[in-house]
């Protein structure tokens, strides 16, 4: 038996089925459990698991084996955000019960003028909020949007504000999604930001919006799937520091979004997504070229701008990249 990281065995079966698709990618079904020597509905449900561990994507030809260390990255980094997003629902859902227990916080000197929790709504009371805030911070901001909703919105600052805060020698740091690299809106905002002093950088995935002020108080949405609700604002130290450790974290591991920006790299659409899939399940340029109905000098026009824009001359290496950036999955 083999293992998986978490110590679950996968089954012998399995793993002769991820060894054959390793050297028969583009192997029906039926003949792949002919060479296993299995059943096909046990060569279906292996593949399955393959499919669910990581080690194996479905492609038009057929089939792309992964392997095992990139299947990994790929399951872990999946769970990091997982992770990050069920700790900020319950800081977020704790957050919310502080807020309803004043009395008896009050009662046990758990908490004073200067600590709590509030939950304000409505779009003006929101917009003054984060301006009062930004307006009383003296040192940092950190500035946090997910991608699930655009740049602007209930918890954003507008330029005239970052320009306020720069020009006192606050430091602002944004950290986004990837998908704002795309918003022209955005862009330029961010080039006013560094151009000022401010720091902006983006990473594939943000668990919600949030900002921090002066490490002493944090504002993020109510409830992240109903903007309506309004946002809660929180000074108890230690969800602050939760949360300001959680922005930390992602920005740590982010790219700067104009000092480099080839370390983002825009994700392929129409015939290039399709040549793509085809080279990532070991097809020839002359076989995913028929399939297209195109010339094969096209596909290889196409697929040698696919190897330059993910920096490698390897087709085997361009697959794995796609697949880190997400682009197969």
């Amino acid at each position: 038996m083999s293992d998986t990281s978490d110590g679950e065995p996968i089954a012998e079966e399995t793993v002769r089925v991820y060894r054959l698709r390793v050297a028969h990618p583009d192997e029906p079904d039926a003949e792949l459990a002919v060479l296993a020597g299995l059943p096909p509905d046990r060569v279906a449900a292996a593949q399955r698991e393959l499919v669910e561990f990581g080690l194996l994507l479905r492609s038009p030809a057929g089939w792309a084996a992964l392997p095992p260390e990139r299947a990994a990255e790929q399951v872990l980094a999946r769970a990091e955000v997982e992770i990050a997003q069920r700790s900020l629902a319950l800081a977020t859902t704790r957050a919310r019960l502080h807020g309803l227990d004043a009395p008896f916080r009050d009662a046990r000197g758990l908490r004073s003028g200067a600590r709590g929790v509030e939950h304000v709504t409505g779009a003006a009371a929101v917009r003054a909020q984060v301006a009062g805030l930004a307006h009383g911070t003296r040192r940092s901001v950190r500035a946090q949007l997910d991608g699930g909703s655009p740049p602007g919105g209930a918890v954003a600052h507008p330029p005239a504000l970052d320009r306020e805060l720069l020009g006192r020698g606050v430091r602002v740091r944004y950290l986004c999604a990837d998908v704002h690299r795309g918003a022209e809106e955005f862009r330029a905002h961010v080039a006013e930001v560094c151009a000022l002093g401010g720091e902006v950088r983006t990473v594939s995935a943000v668990p919600t919006r949030l900002f921090v002020y002066d490490d002493a108080h944090a504002v993020l949405p109510a409830d992240p799937e109903r903007p309506e609700r309004g946002t809660v604002g929180v000074r108890e130290p230690a969800l602050v520091g939760f949360l300001g450790a959680l922005f930390d974290h992602l920005w740590d591991r982010a790219v700067p979004f104009l000092e480099n920006e080839s370390a983002w790299v825009a994700p392929p659409e129409g015939t290039e997504l399709l040549v793509l899939r085809g080279i990532a399940a070991g097809r020839t340029n002359e076989a995913v070229a028929r399939e297209l109905g195109v010339s094969p000098r096209t596909v290889t026009r196409i697929v040698a701008a696919l190897l330059e824009r993910l920096g490698t001359d390897s087709r085997f290496r361009a697959g794995v990249r796609a697949v880190e950036l997400g682009w197969l999955s």
